[in-house]
């Protein structure tokens, strides 16, 4: 019972891109409707800002009618990675862990190094994938706002981008005008010539 309500903070949360902070205080009154389309208006507690999340129709039914019970940020971290490994997602991925060793406190460092993804899963995942999902897609100055992010470079980070990827969208927006352009060129026949 407890690892299906994991899932469904899990579910939800790449749903809407929020810390956890913030994810927990989701409930039904928060849904509102703007121009024809439900989203969920909530004061983020880390930056203050008042952010309109567009739902979707599984996001908006799970806060109406089956929202999860609260449950710690640490609890949800633990069950996930049961959820994850239990989902063998097992790619071998960078990342650090606290280890407990004889000589080392769990608590005062991470040990970085190469661990199945299943271990490096917390809570952060839920914002990370709502980024990496709509990035490219969404207009970037709103996601930015939905994800929290102060500036696009730090959106560009989160989501494993560089400023290489922005150069790379720039480039092909630019040439896809370009060509949109010489598509719509006036063609006109300047003179005959004859194959002989």
């Amino acid at each position: 019972e407890s690892l299906i309500n994991a899932r469904k903070w899990l579910l939800l949360g790449c749903r809407l891109g929020q810390r956890f902070s913030d994810l927990i205080r989701v409930n039904p009154d928060m849904i509102v409707f703007r121009y024809g389309i439900e989203v969920l208006k909530i004061k983020q507690v880390k930056t203050g800002k008042v952010v309109k999340i567009p739902l979707d129709e599984f996001a908006s039914d799970m806060i109406k009618n089956e929202m999860p019970h609260p449950i710690s940020n640490q609890k949800f971290n633990d069950y996930i990675k049961d959820i994850c490994k239990a989902a063998e997602i097992n790619t071998p991925t960078k990342g650090a862990v606290y280890l407990e060793t004889e000589t080392k406190d769990p608590h005062k460092a991470k040990t970085p190094g190469v661990y199945p993804k299943w271990q490096l899963v917390g809570s952060h995942v839920c914002r990370r994938s709502y980024a990496s999902q709509h990035y490219g897609e969404m207009p970037t100055t709103i996601l930015k706002n939905i994800t929290g992010h102060k500036t696009e470079a730090m959106l560009l980070r989160y989501v494993g981008e560089d400023e290489d990827k922005e150069d790379k969208l720039l480039a092909k927006y630019i040439l896809g005008k370009r060509n949109q352009k010489s598509e719509n060129a006036d063609l006109r026949i300047i003179k005959k010539v004859s194959n002989n």
